[in-house]
């Protein structure tokens, strides 16, 4: 009866350790040289609400063992604690997945690290090192630039940067295309996202497999596939509410018979800055023919710079909002009234044009405007 009931117990035992097994689980195991004691940090982060995880191990003989779970693959940031020195060289930046994962690492060199058990890292890291000649470049070119004087060696070098950022596009682009079941490669079309055309985001996100098309990283871009589509000409422009910089209530809707132009700028954009001379020359042109100009700040962290820059750019003229975007505890955000989000706004200056009756015109640049503006008003 004894041998029955031990028989018993060690399976339910073997059965609750089955159980527990879960096929989100993760091991990361790490060996640090230089490093005998002391904690550890991982920290992961849903890049959606800025929201913090983080997990803290011991160190012992340098070694330590992280274990978790995770739906998919995520990045993280290994550290010695300080994670808002990018410079730190305690702090590694690398995926993991549902796996058995192992590192190695060398305590004030973690940027070395060298990891295995991780197929999302392992692509990510073949795409750097691709990538790698065409970024060393552009950040001597970025540099140059900035100090530059010589008008016609300056036009050279931001030439050369323009034919190197569409190489860059190129590659990323190809990788997205030779690798539809990759988590990094959804990753990456978001991360680029703002920089393609509705249709050519579209044709991307169909190429994914349905395993990846499932990844948070996909389901932000099928939400920002719907905002464009929203956002396409003849559609309704997106109503909002905001409380304007003399403390009166203004909303869209108010501006019905008017053309309008929304510019989403902020008082530390220069070229949002520059821009205003051309785009206060084209509402003096057009004013009395029915043109508007409400101007959307990213400045609700600083409202005080956006009324100096405001003033200092002599611009009262216009309708002036900030955003809507709120910071939360713990570098989170609320964006529920965030005007932006609503308009897909990624960079910035973004210029929409808005038709009498409320709806789209469309995204326009400068030279953009300027020529619509003619068409419709001459």
């Amino acid at each position: 009866m004894k041998k029955i009931i031990l028989s018993f117990t060690i399976l339910a035992s073997m059965l609750a350790g089955c159980a527990q097994e879960s096929p989100n689980s993760f091991t990361l195991s790490g060996k640090i040289e230089g490093k005998t004691d002391g904690v550890i940090y991982l920290d992961r982060f849903d890049e959606s609400t800025m929201a913090r995880q983080t997990d803290t191990i011991k160190i012992e003989n340098g070694s330590f063992v992280f274990k978790g779970t995770v739906d998919e693959p995520a990045n993280v940031l290994l550290s010695d604690g300080n994670i808002n020195d990018f410079n730190n060289p305690n702090l590694a930046y690398f995926y993991i997945e549902p796996a058995k994962m192992n590192i190695s690492l060398v305590w004030d060199n973690f940027k070395e690290y060298k990891l295995t058990g991780s197929i999302t890292n392992d692509e990510a890291k073949a795409y750097e090192q691709n990538q790698k000649p065409l970024s060393e470049r552009m950040r001597e070119l970025h540099k140059a630039i900035g100090e530059e004087k010589d008008t016609a060696k300056l036009s050279g070098l931001e030439e050369e940067m323009e034919r190197l950022r569409g190489e860059f596009e190129t590659i990323t682009m190809d990788f997205i295309k030779s690798h539809p079941d990759s988590y990094f490669a959804a990753n990456l079309l978001k991360i680029n996202m703002s920089n393609l055309k509705l249709e050519e985001l579209q044709s991307k996100f169909n190429s994914l497999s349905d395993r990846v098309k499932a990844s948070k990283a996909a389901i932000e871009i099928v939400n920002e596939i719907n905002k464009l589509t929203a956002l396409t000409p003849g559609n309704a422009a997106p109503v909002f509410f905001a409380t304007d910089i003399n403390g009166n209530q203004l909303s869209l809707s108010d501006f019905k018979g008017k053309y309008v132009i929304l510019d989403f700028w902020a008082s530390w954009c220069v070229p949002c800055r520059k821009s205003n001379p051309h785009l206060k020359a084209m509402y003096e042109k057009y004013k009395d023919k029915g043109l508007e100009v409400i101007c959307i700040s990213d400045d609700d962290s600083n409202p005080d710079k956006w009324r100096e820059a405001v003033a200092k750019d002599k611009i009262e003229m216009f309708h002036h909002v900030l955003r809507g975007l709120k910071t939360l505890p713990g570098h989170r955000f609320d964006r529920t009234n965030d005007i932006s989000e609503a308009y897909a706004v990624h960079y910035l200056p973004t210029k929409y044009l808005i038709d009498r009756e409320g709806n789209m015109v469309g995204k326009v640049t400068s030279e953009e405007l300027e020529a619509k503006l003619k068409e419709i008003f001459e």
